[in-house]
């Protein structure tokens, strides 16, 4: 029973924790995209990759700051200000559709001041409304740029909410709760190890009182006791029982949330990719990649 408190405890205070770190969040964790959560994309290492944010009463405005924020990043960056001018000629530049961003329509534009020259391409766009504060909307807008990198044109993220069980299932198949982990569940997947801990605490519980019960019925040499013990016994083996089904039930529950429902936005990674890329010598380069 001690065991089966503790980890309703630990349940509890994890499950309060997670919500307190989500509400301290900047955005909302079940919706955002990898890189908005700061999980850059996998070709980070050949890519300079940059998030700019920015938030404004309407999107457009939103956008504009964003790209300020990042022109005025990478000036600091080589010691320069980049001037007001040069701000609004390049944010006006990024961000000249008026509908939402879609990747293939990224935009590349240049940033020159004092020397220092930069080629910027937007990526990817995400943006939320936020409607906490009473009488009051604010649009926030975080933008993923590639910067100095010739084939930015050509960068597509895909993004999937869907896991299945080659990716979540076998691991909450393994360990309950693994798989909601993997998927940035963590709430969810600390109840389904806490709910799991508990039932075998408490199947180890009953097992105990089960032996010392049966152990007290073949020592004891009143018929009465013996009777009692025994009674004792299957009611503690009923009890254990029912636990090992609990637990089982859980088990397969866990199992099938990590694979069939949808979690947090990830990066679809592909065995098979082509590329075009530029060499130092300013050649082009067709370069076919298998991953295995």
């Amino acid at each position: 029973m001690k065991y089966f408190i503790l980890t309703l405890a630990f349940i509890v205070v994890s499950t309060l924790s997670l919500d307190a770190q989500r509400r301290n969040n900047n955005y909302d964790v079940n919706t955002a995209l990898p890189w908005v959560a700061g999980r850059l994309p996998l070709d980070s290492d050949a890519v300079r990759y940059k998030v700019a944010y920015g938030e404004g009463t309407t999107y457009q405005q939103a956008r504009e700051n964003a790209t300020a924020s990042l022109i005025t990043e990478l000036g600091w960056e080589h010691g320069i200000t980049v001037t007001s001018k040069t701000i609004d000629e390049v944010k006006h530049t990024i961000n000249n559709d008026d509908s939402n961003f879609s990747q293939n329509r990224s935009t590349t534009t240049t940033i020159e001041q004092d020397g220092y020259t930069a080629s910027i391409t937007k990526v990817d766009e995400y943006s939320e409304l936020d409607k906490s504060t009473p009488h009051s909307v604010k649009y926030k807008v975080w933008q993923l740029y590639a910067i100095d990198c010739p084939w930015a044109s050509q960068i597509n993220l895909k993004y999937s909410t869907k896991y299945g069980f080659g990716t979540a299932g076998w691991r909450s198949l393994i360990i309950p709760g693994w798989g909601q982990f993997y998927k940035k569940q963590y709430a969810k997947g600390s109840v389904f190890l806490g709910v799991e801990l508990a039932g075998i605490a408490s199947i180890m519980y009953f097992q105990n009182r089960y032996n010392y019960n049966i152990k007290q019925s073949l020592e004891t040499p009143i018929l009465d006791l013996q009777i009692e013990y025994t009674n004792r016994a299957h009611k503690q083996q009923l009890y254990r029982n029912i636990s090992i089904g609990a637990c089982a039930a859980v088990w397969v529950l866990n199992v099938l949330d990590a694979t069939l429902l949808e979690g947090r936005p990830r990066y679809v990674e592909t065995n098979f990719d082509i590329a075009l890329n530029s060499t130092a010598n300013n050649e082009l380069m067709l370069s076919l990649t298998y991953k295995f």
